[in-house]
C-alpha cells in the first residue's frame, strides 16, 4: 500500500507551481484554468493521504506538513464544484488539521500558510452553511476574522454576516455590518435620528437624479466587479435583510449606504438591487416622491436580485405603481 500511494504521488505532480495564485488570491474566480485538473485522480491521492493520516505527511517530507493541506484544498475546492458539501467540509477540516502539523496555522506560519488556513477555514464555513450547520459555520469564519487583516477577512465577514442570519442572530448581523462599513470610512451614526436619514436620503437623490434609471442598469451589464467587491455588496445585503426583520431605523440607511457605493465605485449588479427597494419604500413613505420611488423600483426589478426582502418589498413599491393582475404575473414569475 505505502509503495503504491508513492507510485500516485509521483504521477501526480501537484506542486506549488500550480497553487501559488490559488493560495494568493481572493474570491471565486482563482482556481487554476479548466483542462489543469487532475479530476478524480487528485481525489483518490487525497483520500490516500488523509487515510495515512499526519505520521505519513511528517516522515515523507518533515520540511513543508503544509504540502497535504494544498492537496486537500484543491480536492475540497473540486468537491464544492460537485455540489459534494460534506465532503468539502470534510476535507477544509483534514486540511487545517495538515497544516497544524507544523504549530498554529495562524501564528507559527508562513505568509502563504496563513493565506492557505484562511482559504480552508473560508472552504468549510461556506460548506457547513450549505449543510445547515450554522454554528459550526460561524466559527470557521470567526476564525479568519480574528487572525487575518481586515482587508484579507472581507469573504469571513460576508460568511459570518450570512450564518448569524439563518440563526435569527439579527442585532449581531447589523452591529456587524455597522463595524465593517465603519472600517471601511463610511459614515455611519451611533444612533440614527430623523435628520441623519434625512441627509442620506438627500444625499442619494441627488446621486440618483445625475443618471436615468436606464443607465444604472447599463452599469450593471457592463460592469466589471471584483470578487471583494461583490463580497461588501452581499454583506449590505445581508445586513440590509437583518435590518429589515428586526425593523431597525438602520434599514433606511443600509439601502442609501449600498447605492451610493455601488455608483461611485462602477459596482451596480445584482446585489444592489435590494438597496433600491430600501430606498424607494422609505422614498415613497417619508417623501411621498412617487416619481422617485416608482424609479427606484424599476431599477431594482431590472436589476434581477434574488433577496427575499427585495421580493416583498418589490411587490409593495409595484403595489402604487402596477395594475394589480399584472402585479400578480410579476410575483408569481
Amino acid at each position: 500500500e505505502g509503495a503504491a500511494l508513492e507510485g500516485i504521488m509521483a504521477d501526480l505532480d501537484i506542486e506549488s507551481d500550480l497553487l501559488s495564485d490559488l493560495t494568493g488570491q481572493d474570491g471565486g474566480g482563482d482556481r487554476p484554468a479548466e483542462g489543469r485538473w487532475p479530476g478524480s485522480a487528485v481525489l483518490v491521492a487525497v483520500d490516500q493521504v488523509n487515510l495515512a493520516g499526519p505520521e505519513f505527511a511528517i516522515a515523507r517530507d518533515p520540511s513543508d506538513p503544509s504540502r497535504f493541506a494544498r492537496w486537500n484544498m484543491i480536492a475540497a475546492d473540486e468537491t464544492t464544484r460537485q455540489s459534494s458539501f460534506q465532503m468539502s467540509a470534510n476535507l477544509c477540516k483534514r486540511g487545517i488539521d495538515f497544516l497544524s502539523l507544523g504549530g498554529d496555522p495562524w501564528k507559527d506560519a508562513t505568509d502563504e500558510q496563513r493565506r492557505l488556513s484562511r482559504r480552508l477555514h473560508e472552504g468549510a464555513a461556506g460548506s457547513l452553511f450549505a449543510l445547515g450547520q450554522l454554528d459550526r459555520s460561524v466559527g470557521y469564519a470567526r476564525a479568519v476574522i480574528k487572525n487575518m487583516s481586515f482587508d484579507d477577512s472581507i469573504r469571513a465577514y460576508f460568511l459570518l454576516v450570512r450564518s448569524l442570519i439563518g440563526l435569527s442572530m439579527f442585532s449581531e448581523v447589523i452591529a456587524t455590518g455597522v463595524a465593517v462599513f465603519r472600517t471601511m470610512g463610511i459614515d455611519i451614526p451611533d444612533k440614527p435620528t430623523p435628520e441623519t436619514l434625512y441627509r442620506k436620503m438627500k444625499r442619494t437623490s441627488e446621486l440618483l437624479g445625475r443618471y436615468e434609471a436606464g443607465e444604472i442598469v447599463e452599469m450593471a451589464k457592463t460592469a466589471t466587479i471584483s470578487s471583494r467587491t461583490r463580497d461588501l455588496l452581499m454583506i449590505q445585503d445581508a445586513v440590509g435583510l437583518a435590518s429589515y426583520r428586526q425593523a431597525s431605523p438602520y434599514l433606511p440607511i443600509f439601502g442609501c449606504i449600498s447605492i451610493q457605493y455601488a455608483i461611485e465605485n462602477r459596482a451596480v449588479c445584482a446585489e444592489s438591487a435590494v438597496a433600491f427597494v430600501y430606498y424607494g419604500s422609505f422614498l415613497l413613505v417619508i417623501s411621498e416622491d412617487f416619481a422617485g420611488a416608482r424609479k427606484a423600483a424599476e431599477i431594482a426589478r431590472e436589476l434581477d436580485g434574488d433577496s427575499f426582502a427585495q421580493m416583498a418589498l418589490t411587490g409593495f413599491l409595484n403595489l402604487w405603481f402596477v395594475p394589480h393582475v399584472e402585479l400578480c404575473r410579476i410575483l408569481r414569475d
